[in-house]
């Protein structure tokens, strides 16, 4: 499990950095809470991060977040769109 925790830890950094890949990584790690603490907050907006940044499978997983809001399905849809058409700039 160290191991895994030094992972969230240089994909946090990563992120801070500004790799869209690993803002992408450590928003699923907080999505799951298997390895790290769970935090859907900080991981809507890692994915909202990404998205625009045209990782469409983040689109996606942001859909799936947002969905789950009282007001979510239009938004939902139009993320599920982004992510599947790849148009997300």
């Amino acid at each position: 499990m160290r191991d895994l925790n030094q992972a969230a830890k240089l994909f946090d950094e990563a992120c801070q950095k500004g790799s869209l890949a690993g803002c992408s990584a450590h928003a699923a790690m907080l999505e799951s809470g298997d390895i790290i603490g769970r935090d859907l907050t900080r991981a809507r907006a890692l994915y909202d991060k990404t998205c625009a940044g045209g990782i469409s499978a983040d689109c996606y997983a942001l859909g799936r977040l947002v969905q789950k809001d009282a007001n979510g399905r239009k938004p939902a849809f139009d993320l599920f769109s982004k992510a599947c058409t790849g148009n997300v700039a």
